[in-house]
């Protein structure tokens, strides 16, 4: 067989030759050129990466492989495969994970012209989350060659949607589960984002584009601070803070480098606009737009009075303030900062006459009285000294109140040299040791030797850093699991004694019990746990008798953190989940042996008093923080709450305890659910009187509501209830039925439901408590779940529930509505799949824009439909699609509100619209690019003029579009400046 050629055999003929075997495949993929690559990808013979891994996926497709070697011979032709190729979201999905592997290989050797074509996809797809944290690592260098490689070739926009990419951050719930099961506190998906480049390639874009990329780094740096509630990071000096400080590169200084890079191009803008005065309007621009927005907190303060000195002149009156703001408080921490003496020094003159008199005299008041003061007030007053040298009557002032001019002063960081590091515990002896250590004899010693006041008498300050405590005896005790795993669960009953065992060493013991479980859960599978479920019942049986009291331990000398009984009812809760949850169709326990046993521990856990209405108020909360934007704190969400404490995390596990127990019904029956689950069910829900446990009720409504319609129905009032009393109880189980975005047709459509939906469209912000986060934004959720019953219904648009959610005046749930449509069933890349199944969708979604443009006139809503604009999947015909955009864009005056979610600004999606709708197009083109974006002053970086240039030459070679395309050129031209001054060589 020839392989340097495609045209010997015809299709079946090498489908049976090459398919014989995975060697024949192989070989046939090694020696195959790229003269076959068109060849076979239109006879399908590549259609393999398509598909989603079935069974036990054993090998990397060779076909992957020949596609990885074809990149460095026909780079466009393997770049049109992988942008026709959906990248599914499942990250089960191995072969879909050696698809991204090799994709990224691939990017890697990608020269620029061809890589700035996937950039896009590989933000859209949101490769970075899928991969995860721990393959990353090893794919850094990948996403370094891009870097260097779009650097080099000056694709500067192509570099931002990269970064944008790379800079994806964690979700709450991701960081909770780091946190808690890898101890990490890193907001990134890369451990050592400097590896990648990113901030190196950020900082040297070129001056059109920095704008967008200060811009990328502000909506990080606020993602960063919502996660947290507060700006994580390490202490630094603003003035003098640059990239790679830190040699060793810790993943906690992504932050860091982070906001370097924030610090470097806001220095870089603010600089240069600053040199000339023509340019003021821009500073005072860029600084509302990227630097006002920054979350508040010490640290971005002194980042905003760094910023400020760069150009005093412009910022005089946050100066003014700043500098005033010393004499608001007793402290003197400001002293303590570099950048507010930097700032004094740079800003100072820009004061008018009578405030530079007045913040002297206030110093002498406020620091003449003690020496400590008076040094403090001479580092102040030798910052301004060139103004006391002008004014010698004030400066002999200054100095017989006692105070010390230094002309020679020079301020220095707050940060002095100190001993550093983190704070590591450790036990008395290696982990090597410990695991020699019988297990019946390492229980004995936590008994004695090693009770946390030991070890604190043993404890020397020799070494601050790694005290000897029992949590380092604890992580010993973890560690050690992982090789001794069936012997700790025999000796499970040896990690309970209430009298003479720490709680802490009982929680050590369960919780290192699930951490096994979750990183070795193959080995979890060869293991009895009776011994485990028998101790979780002694527990129970303990608390049953002599309830535990919630207590606050008291600390040694040595301690940061010592377990409670609490911590330990909250992990059996979180080990009882582990131990049900079905994974690859297999169950840890066996549950029919333990059913009953099982059942008792999780309603003992049901009982605690963890949460409480206390917990939700408030004045009396332990639950709360401070989001981006907010006053005031607030207490944190219902769903947070739930899987913060006991009862919450107990309900978690019935719910797995449910799924299992049901197993054992007959499949044809109606009902599949017990009556001790109901009657114990129905207890909770009837003594239940926090919001926490509501939303759990309504999150998991479906679950039940499947087992036995019937019964549930009845406790629909219960679980929705209507008296006044309890309006915040219906709001958060409400809002926990609306946070399970997968629509459950048949609950959804059930006569008993429906008026629950009706209820829901009356509620208004007002009707939630008013300190407290959404876990999901009910609007967002109500418009989801109705968006999602349209797609299901060909009567959707007459759907009495359709027609009083448009008939409500809420523009929020309208336009999320039409974003959530746009982005399920037409952006993302496996809408294409879900409409061929069902096409007659398309035809509904088609109806949908019509209807929508015809009953409504929101620009808020039209401002959504950017995800809708696509030509790729058949859903639209080009003319059809053109004049639907021209209308939509008249009713929002040309704006789109995601420049990033849309194909508008695409350059073969624009050439098909102006081929077949040029007068469309036209206007199109006039109120996006001209009223849209130039006109309503849209930042430079972003405006989109070297998109359209093919299909303005398209309008302009058109005759009936040709006068008016040369009329808006100019336009284009004359007012948006540089971005479109190209478009000139179009009308000569």
């Amino acid at each position: 067989m020839n392989l340097h050629t495609s045209e010997v055999l015809d299709r079946d003929e090498l489908y049976a030759l090459i398919h014989v075997n995975l060697g024949a495949r192989r070989y046939f993929y090694t020696k195959a050129d790229e003269g076959w690559l068109d060849w076979l990808w239109q006879q399908g013979f590549l259609d393999v990466i398509k598909e989603k891994a079935e069974g036990d996926y054993e090998y990397t497709p060779p076909e992957l492989t020949y596609l990885v070697r074809m990149a460095e011979k026909c780079p466009a032709k393997v770049v049109d495969i992988m942008l026709d190729v959906p990248l599914s979201t499942d990250p089960f999905d191995m072969l879909n994970r050696d698809v991204m592997y090799s994709f990224l290989r691939i990017c890697s050797t990608l020269p620029a012209d061809q890589l700035a074509r996937v950039v896009e996809k590989i933000c859209h797809e949101r490769w970075v989350p899928l991969i995860g944290v721990e393959s990353n690592q090893s794919y850094h260098l990948d996403y370094e060659k891009m870097f260097q490689t779009l650097a080099a070739a000056e694709e500067y926009k192509s570099v931002i949607v990269l970064a944008k990419a790379v800079l994806a951050v964690r979700t709450r719930e991701e960081m909770k589960q780091m946190i808690r099961y890898h101890y990490s506190d890193n907001p990134f998906y890369f451990d050592k984002l400097s590896h990648t480049k990113v901030f190196d390639c950020l900082v040297q874009v070129d001056t059109a584009y920095a704008e967008q990329a200060l811009a990328l780094t502000t909506k990080v740096m606020t993602k960063v601070f919502e996660i947290f509630g507060f700006f994580p990071l390490p202490a630094v000096n603003f003035c003098t803070l640059e990239l790679g400080q830190d040699h060793i590169l810790l993943s906690k200084n992504n932050v860091k480098e982070l906001t370097a890079t924030f610090k470097v191009l806001a220095t870089r803008l603010i600089k240069q606009k600053c040199a000339e005065a023509a340019e003021f309007k821009d500073v005072r621009r860029i600084h509302e737009a990227y630097i006002d927005v920054l979350p508040n907190g010490r640290e971005m303060w002194r980042l905003r009075l760094y910023i400020w000195s760069l150009c005093p002149q412009i910022f005089q009156a946050e100066l003014k303030e700043a500098f005033f703001r010393l004499f608001e408080t007793e402290r003197s921490d400001y002293l303590a900062y570099f950048e507010y003496l930097h700032a004094l020094r740079e800003g100072f003159s820009v004061l008018s006459a009578d405030d530079k008199q007045d913040f002297v005299k206030r110093i002498i008041e406020k620091f003449s009285q003690q020496p400590k003061d008076r040094e403090y007030g001479s580092r102040i007053l030798s910052m301004i000294l060139p103004y006391l040298n002008e004014q010698p009557a004030l400066k002999e002032q200054v100095e017989k109140a006692g105070f010390i001019l230094d002309p020679t002063y020079e301020p220095q960081p707050a940060i002095g040299e100190v001993k550093g590091g983190w704070v590591v515990a450790r036990g008395p002896l290696t982990q090597e040791k410990f695991g020699q250590i019988p297990i019946d004899a390492i229980a004995r010693n936590l008994r004695d030797e090693w009770r946390p006041e030991q070890l604190s008498i043993q404890n020397t300050d020799d070494d601050f850093l790694y005290p000897l405590n029992a949590e380092g005896v604890g992580n010993l005790l973890k560690k050690d699991m992982r090789a001794r795993l069936q012997e700790y669960v025999a000796h499970a009953a040896h990690f309970f004694d209430r009298e003479r065992l720490d709680p802490h060493y009982t929680y050590a013991y369960l919780w290192g019990i699930l951490e096994t479980i979750l990183q070795h859960r193959a080995l979890a599978l060869t293991v009895d746990w009776d011994k485990v479920i028998a101790l979780c019942s002694t527990i129970k049986e303990s608390g049953k008798t002599y309830p535990f009291e919630p207590e606050t331990r008291k600390l040694h000398r040595s301690d940061f953190w010592l377990a409670n009984w609490d911590a330990i009812h909250s992990a059996m809760s979180d080990l009882l989940q582990e131990l049900l949850t079905e994974k690859d169709g297999q169950v840890l326990v066996d549950f029919g042996k333990h059913r009953n046993q099982i059942f008792s521990i999780i309603q003992y856990l049901l009982s605690h008093p963890e949460p409480s209405p206390t917990d939700e108020h408030i004045e009396t909360t332990k639950h709360k923080r401070k989001s981006h934007g907010d006053a005031d704190y607030r207490v944190i969400n219902p769903f947070d709450m739930a899987i913060s404490t006991v009862r919450g995390k107990a309900f978690e596990a019935f719910v797995w305890f449910v799924e299992q127990d049901g197993k054992g019904f007959n499949p044809e029956d109606q009902v599949t659910i017990s009556d001790d689950v109901k009657a114990l069910y129905g207890n909770i829900l009837r003594r239940e009187n926090t919001r926490a446990l509501m939303f759990l009720f309504g999150r998991y409504l479906p679950s039940f509501y499947a087992r036995d319609r019937e019964w549930i129905r009845q406790l629909l009032p219960r679980i929705f209830p209507k008296y006044p009393s309890k309006r915040y109880l219906y709001t958060a189980a409400w809002e926990g039925y609306l946070s399970n975005n997968t629509l459950y047709t048949d609950v959804f459509y059930d006569p008993a439901i429906q008026p629950l939906y009706q209820r829901g469209l009356a509620l208004t912000d007002d009707d939630y408590p008013p300190q407290q986060e959404h876990f999901r934004e009910p609007d967002e959720g109500i418009a989801e779940h109705l968006a999602l019953a349209f797609m299901y219904d060909q009567d959707g648009l007459d759907h009495p529930l359709f027609i009083a959610f448009w008939e409500k005046d809420n523009p929020k749930r309208h336009a999320h509505f039409v974003d959530f449509l746009g982005n399920q069933f037409i952006f993302r890349s496996r809408a294409s799949e879900h409409l061929a199944r069902r096409p007659e969708r398309k035809k509904w979604l088609r109806n949908f824009w019509d209807w929508l443009l015809e009953k409504h006139e929101k620009p808020e809503t039209f401002r959504q439909f950017g995800p809708w604009i696509d030509l790729e999947k058949e859903i639209f015909e080009p003319a059809w699609l053109a004049e639907r955009i021209r209308k939509t864009l008249e009713k929002t005056n040309g704006i789109f509100d995601n420049d990033w979610g849309h194909k508008l600004n695409n350059t073969e999606t624009n050439v098909q619209l102006a081929r077949a709708a040029p007068q469309d197009t036209l206007e199109i083109v006039r109120l996006h690019l001209l009223e849209g974006e130039v006109r309503n002053d849209k930042s430079y970086w972003s405006l989109h003029g070297d998109e359209w240039d093919d299909a303005l030459e398209i309008l302009y070679a058109t005759t009936e579009t040709r006068a008016k395309t040369a009329v808006l050129i100019n336009a284009l031209v004359q007012e948006g400046g540089r971005p479109f001054w190209h478009l000139a060589k179009i009308i000569g």
